[in-house]
């Protein structure tokens, strides 16, 4: 038995289920909840909200696949 399972609350599961998701994912959810919300703030470039900041991940990532095919 590990050491923090002697003071861990009977009420909380020991155990947590999660989803492996990729970066991807995150982005396009915080995008569709909150497309106006901050998602960077640059020096240089100011801030980009969540959703352009899916848009221009996506043309970046299509622009990749056109060039291997």
């Amino acid at each position: 038995m590990r050491r923090w399972e002697d003071c861990w609350p009977s009420y909380l599961p020991r155990d947590i289920e999660s989803r492996s998701v990729g970066f991807h994912e995150i982005l396009s959810d915080l995008a569709r909840k909150s497309p106006n919300a901050t998602a960077l703030i640059s020096d240089e470039a100011g801030s980009i909200s969540y959703q352009e900041l899916d848009e221009r991940s996506s043309l970046f990532a299509d622009s990749l696949s056109i060039n291997w095919t």
